[in-house]
């Protein structure tokens, strides 16, 4: 015997886009039989205006003024096409804002009705299987909209297919060879996009389960009926867990059709300093979050003393790293604790004072009545203390010189610095993390002279790795990247 999964996925129907719109304008046109006509109707009739407004209304003016037409006669020309202009848009004024809304209410009702309708045939053993779910969840989701996407696709298709013969009419008269020429990017722009098509369809298939246990424990969370147990079982841990795990389920399919870094592999060895640079986009940012473990890698590993990091338990690996991320918030508590990133016990103002001190803010910090525990922000506290941006950043640095931690990682930590305190800094960073491994994260290259390595990350790959002055000499794209960032100090 047959599984309910099976007999529902048997029930599926392979379409492709053709069939699709076949569907969806056979339909419409039951619903509303007037609405495709007139909708290809306004379409053309405004991409004819285009045209005319674009090229043709030119091309009159030139001409009149070539063969010696008088000037209002080129105006009462000119003068009788905008005033088709403005009929046209009383026209479509009356089309979008009286007509459309009507029809979409009676297509809305009619693919509803015909869903329903729809529902009473199918076969109990569905209702078994997740797969049904996914599908009916999707098919009402998109009944609303769907129809508006493909008058909207429709609409695309005649003004592009008009504008396409009406350019390549303009650009025959000019040269046929021309003709050649300007349809191969046409072409290549409707395959990628092809393919662009397929691969959010593919992404949205796979991520409906997830949507649909996503909405259905948040309706958990909200909904009266819960209330007691959720308040008084442990029930609230495993729906967070479910949660988390919904969370990363949607990563990994993300991730899947478009990937962020490829054919990664390097080492960080203990006490090494390492600058990780390129411009933005390149992935720097996401490799931090990897090393972390905010994403899982979907290819390869990475191995802490040659364990996959996926060994460790998350809270006492992410304890072996000091990081300071570039997106860093301060928040509206003691400076204290803004350092510690937990709550202050007694004994540790020497750690916290000590911690500022080597990022140079300690004596802005006492100037302060209540000192480290002044209260930042002025929120709560109208005492509290508002810094700048690099005072700030300062703050966030604070909170790598504060923990004990065997590898320190700084993700753009100066970006909110001038030159010459960016400099100090980075000098101080490298200092203070003597013992310690050290990865600095950064567009700008005013480290990159102190450092033991140097990756150079370009569109996820490392393009480059070596020093500083091994990759000078090699003149690529590390080298263009500091000429152009040191011309004006040079």
């Amino acid at each position: 015997m047959e599984s309910s999964g099976e007999r529902a996925g048997a029930r599926r129907v392979k379409t492709n886009a053709i069939t699709n719109n076949i569907f969806w304008m056979r339909h419409i046109f039951c619903a509303s039989k007037a609405r495709i006509f007139l909708n290809i109707l306004m379409t053309i009739i405004q991409a004819v205006f285009n045209f005319i407004f674009d090229v043709y209304i030119f091309l009159i003016v030139l001409d009149g003024w070539q063969n010696g037409d008088g000037f209002w006669n080129i105006c009462r020309k000119v003068g009788l096409i905008c005033l088709a202009q403005i009929v046209f848009l009383a026209a479509r004024n009356w089309y979008e804002s009286c007509y459309v809304p009507q029809s979409n209410l009676r297509i809305s009702q009619y693919m509803r009705k015909l869903v329903s309708g729809k529902m009473k045939e199918i076969d109990l053993l569905c209702y078994d299987a997740p797969e049904f779910y996914d599908g009916y969840i999707r098919a009402m989701n998109e009944v609303e909209g769907r129809s508006d996407a493909f008058l909207a696709s429709m609409n695309s298709f005649v003004n592009n297919l008009f504008a396409i013969f009406s350019t390549s009419f303009v650009i025959f008269t000019i040269d046929p060879a021309f003709l050649a020429i300007a349809l191969i990017p046409l072409f290549v722009s409707f395959f990628i996009g092809k393919a662009q098509g397929k691969a959010r369809f593919a992404c949205r298939m796979e991520t409906q389960a997830n949507e649909r246990e996503e909405a259905y424990i948040r309706r958990i969370f909200y909904s009266k009926e819960y209330a007691e147990e959720m308040r008084t079982t442990g029930i609230a841990r495993v729906l967070i867990r479910h949660f988390g795990d919904i969370m990363e389920g949607f990563q990994r399919i993300v991730r899947k059709h478009r990937w962020a870094l490829r054919d990664i592999s390097s080492r960080i060895d203990p006490r090494e300093k390492i600058a990780i640079v390129g411009y933005n986009g390149a992935g720097k940012t996401t490799l931090v979050r990897l090393i972390m473990r905010l994403y899982e890698p979907t290819e390869g590993q990475i191995l802490l003393n040659g364990h996959d990091v996926r060994e460790y338990d998350m809270d006492a690996y992410r304890a072996a790293f000091s990081t300071i991320f570039q997106n860093f918030r301060l928040y509206a508590f003691s400076v204290a604790e803004n350092v510690l990133m937990r709550d202050h016990e007694a004994g540790e103002e020497g750690e916290v004072r000590r911690a500022l001190e080597k990022c140079g803010i300690l004596d802005k910090i006492d100037s302060y009545p209540n000192g480290i525990h002044t209260r930042m922000t002025k929120e709560f506290d109208k005492d509290g203390i508002e810094l700048s941006g690099g005072q700030q950043q300062k703050i966030a640095l604070a909170r790598a010189f504060a923990r004990e931690s065997d590898i320190v990682i700084l993700d753009e930590p100066t970006s909110a610095l001038d030159p010459m305190s960016e400099y100090e800094m980075c000098r101080s960073m490298l200092e203070l993390c003597a013992r310690r491994a050290c990865v600095v994260i950064s567009h700008r290259l005013a480290i990159t002279k102190d450092v033991d390595r140097i990756l150079f990350l370009e569109k996820g790959r490392i393009a480059e790795t070596g020093s500083h002055e091994e990759l000078l000499k090699e003149n690529g794209r590390y080298a263009e990247m500091w000429k152009v960032q040191t011309k004006d100090i040079l």
